[in-house]
This record gives C-alpha cells, structure tokens and sequence, in this order.
C-alpha cells in the first residue's frame, strides 16, 4: 500500500458570489437527485502527465491557478427554499494528495488510489467538486490524478481546464477566462434569454403533442428500470460513416446520427424518429470558453420518405439545426410543460430516446468529395471481421430513457453505446440494434446515390 501525505492548497480570488444554477447545472443537479445517494457515475477519473523538469511546487502553482481561474472548480451547490443555488468561494483550501512510488509503476498506483476518487459521491454543499492527488518518485512529480465532477464541467469545458493545465505547466501566459457561471446567469435572466426559451418552449409543446407515443412513452410503468447495454467497437462503422460524410460533406457525427435515427423509426415500426439530442449549448461567444456543465436537449425529429439515403441526412442535418436553435430553456419548466402535453394524450412521458454525440472533438465537414467517398468504403469487407460486439445487463440506468446511444469515437474505429429497456423492441436488442447500424451504414456507402431510405427501412424493419 502506498504511503502519502497532504499538502493544503489555498486559493485567493476577488470572485466570489452566490445566485442560481445556470440551466446546465440544474440539468445536472437533477439527475444527481434521481441518482441513488451513493452513485458516482458523473464523477470523471483522468490522468494529467507532468512534464518532465517540474517540481512539486510548479504542479501546485499550476494547480491554484487553475481554481482560481474557472468559479465552477470552487463552487458550493445546496436546494434553497427557492430552487438550487450555488455560492463561488473567494478564498479557502483542499488537501492535495502527495504519493512516492518509490520504485513501484505508475500503473498499479492509479489502480491503488483511483477507486477511492473516484467512488465517493461528492457532498455539493461542503466539498469541492474535485479531488487531486500527485504521484511522485522521489521529489520529481509524475502524475495528477484528479476525480472532478459533472457539476463542474461538461465534455467540452474539461478539455478547456486540461489544456489550461498543459499551457499552465509549460509555463505560458493565459488569455482572461471565459465566461463565468453566475455572468451565464445574469444572461439567462434577461428579457433575450427569456424570448429564446419562450420560443424553445413553444417548439417542443408543438412537438409533444403529435410525436409517437412509442418515442417518449414510459416503458415499465411502475416496475423497476430493466435495460441492457451493448457495445460495439467497429473500423468497418467508422469507415462507412466516413465514406458517408465526405460524399455529403457533413460531419460525420450526423451520419451515425441519421443511421440511428433510420433504423430506430424500423424497429419500432414508426414512419419517425424522435430523439432528445445532449447538446452543448454554446451559442453564445461568451459561452464558448466557459467552464460549467452546459448540456441540455435538442428535439430531433425527422420522418421516414422515398428518396436517397444521401438526401435523408441532409434533411437531418437540417432537423439537427432547428432543434438546436430550441434547445436553450429552464429544464424544470420543460419537463412540467412536456409532463402536462404529454399527459393530455394520456402518456407518461419517461421512456425517450437519446442520442449523445460526447466526442471531445467533432471533425470538420468539407466540401463533398464522390471520388474520396468511393475511396473510403473500398475496403469495408476486409474490415468487418474486425468488428466486436458486447453485451450485459445494467444495474445502471439512464434517466428517464427506453433508448440511449453514447458515441466516443468515430477515428479509426466507432466506439458507440446502447442502453435500451429489455422488451422496448423485443425479440431484438441493443447487440442486434448496433450489428444493424454496421450492416445500413456499410450498404449505404456501397451504394453510394443509389441507396434508398425506403429499401433500407423495409430490410431492416
């Protein structure tokens, strides 16, 4: 067992304050209080390099300055009689852990001490949303080892807070933050934030009350959640939906998008999809660089036509961009409004469909390329076999889903997620939902302009 101690590490800044979760924060804070008490799962466990030729006290400057500068890594969260509030600390402390390997590996460390950050719920009210602890060998500093928690960061701002590390450590000059949470609230305060949700509002009320029922409608009832995860691990899947998004010059993050939707309007029989996008809404420039949990949902809502696989995503696209521009609004009034439309038609709505493009980065769509496209599906068949698929039973569950794709890497390979509640498209399940996205993407960019959404509807209903 590894022997350390702690070093206190004080912070010291004018900003400090009190005031409402941002719309984020309260999407968070509201799954973590439909969480049981001891889940963890939103906390993120990740490991920072230290460069060589730093000392311990450059770690620890770096690591001061960077609470210092982003509130949301020293920011409080407890329910108010008017809502959940937060309150940014100015000055205070947390204990950084200090282990020497001595000669042991960094490996079995992290095996050592990761569980014990990562496992333990955060109390909102007194604790810091992170934890730090520093390997070292001797006085030479290895590693940081940090538990940080989704109500401090998205998958965006967290790669701000490790770039800011990196520049920080490297001894380099940052340009001022971006904007802070309690700034975001003053805007969401404001007669143009409440117009945009106002408007956000209206745009999924009309939606609820024509959507299928199978799209949104609670699943178990009263039983408890039930779900299968499947996983599929795919460079055939990430080279088909390449082949895809150079032929129609868009992400290629929209061509998996468009797959799922296809052939979850199949399996349900619907001549739709409906899917509650995770968007990071940060349409703003100000919001562009803050760092704070930002998700919220985008309604994604697109029908099943003849026409050209290829025109299909188009139109997603396209649908993808009308949700996205009414994503922005108060969580709680969305689901007390959705609730009530819902509730008219006589569902409960607790059984939607997600979609969670939560890549770090999203490649940049160019100009469509046939010839380029032709060259990226020419070696699907010799990378099929390489394909892998997973599958077990969950104890964990997604909120208020039947149905939840996560995709983390379409590079050389498609890592895609699906969570689905057994019987929500029984005989099938997610392992065969996933084998079947592979199957329409690679018949799709074998077919180029010719494939249509109307055949592949029909082979894969």
């Amino acid at each position: 067992m590894l022997r350390g101690h702690t070093i206190p590490l004080r912070f010291d800044t004018d900003r400090a304050g009190t005031g409402p979760l941002i719309w984020g924060q309260i999407a968070i804070w509201d799954v973590i209080g439909w969480l049981p008490p001891d889940d963890a799962s939103l906390n993120a466990l990740v490991e920072w390099p230290v460069p060589d030729g730093r000392s311990v006290d450059d770690v620890l400057t770096a690591l001061r300055t960077l609470v210092e500068r982003h509130d949301s890594l020293r920011t409080l969260v407890s329910e108010g009689p008017d809502g959940p509030r937060q309150r940014v600390l100015g000055t205070g402390s947390f204990d950084i852990g200090v282990h020497d390997l001595g000669s042991g590996p960094v490996a079995d460390a992290v095996a050592e001490l990761g569980p014990a950050l990562h496992d333990v719920p955060f109390d909102y009210g007194t604790d810091l949303p992170l934890r730090v602890v520093l390997l070292t060998r001797g006085d030479e500093p290895l590693l940081l080892l940090l538990s940080v928690s989704h109500m401090a960061v998205d998958g965006w701002s967290f790669t701000i807070v490790q770039s800011d590390f990196e520049r920080l450590i490297a001894g380099e000059t940052l340009d001022p933050p971006g904007q802070q949470p309690l700034e975001r609230a003053e805007y969401e305060a404001s007669a143009q934030a409440i117009a945009r949700e106002s408007k956000a509002l209206d745009f999924w009320a009309g939606h609820m009350a024509t959507v299928p029922a199978r799209m949104i409608a609670t699943k178990r009832g009263a039983n408890d959640p039930d779900f299968t995860c499947a996983t599929i691990d795919s460079p055939a899947l990430a080279a088909a939906t390449r082949s895809l998004a150079i032929r129609c010059g868009i992400d290629a993050g929209a061509v998996l998008q468009g797959a799922v939707a296809l052939l979850l309007a199949a399996y349900t029989g619907e001549q739709e999809a409906v899917m509650r996008k995770i968007v990071a809404t940060r349409f703003q420039p100000g919001s562009r660089s803050m760092v704070a949990p930002f998700n919220q949902n985008a309604l994604f809502r697109i029908d099943i036509t003849d026409e050209p696989f290829t025109a299909f995503l188009g139109r997603c696209v396209r649908a993808a961009m009308l949700a996205y521009w009414h994503s922005e609004y108060h969580p709680r009034k969305l689901e007390s409004m959705v609730a009530a439309v819902a509730g008219g038609r006589g569902i409960t709505p607790d059984g939607y469909c997600f979609f969670n493009d939560a890549r770090f980065a999203a490649s940049s769509p160019a100009a469509p390329d046939p010839a380029a496209a032709d060259a990226a599906a020419a070696g699907l068949a010799d990378l099929l076999p390489r394909t892998t698929v997973t599958e077990e039973r969950m104890a964990k569950t997604p909120k208020g889903a039947n149905f939840f794709a996560d995709l983390f890497d379409l590079g050389d390979r498609a890592l895609l997620h699906l969570y689905v509640e057994n019987g929500f498209f029984a005989p099938r399940g997610p392992a065969d939902f996933l084998r079947d996205v592979e199957r329409l993407l690679a018949r799709a960019a074998a077919g180029g302009e010719s494939t249509s959404v109307r055949t592949l509807y029909a082979e894969f209903s």
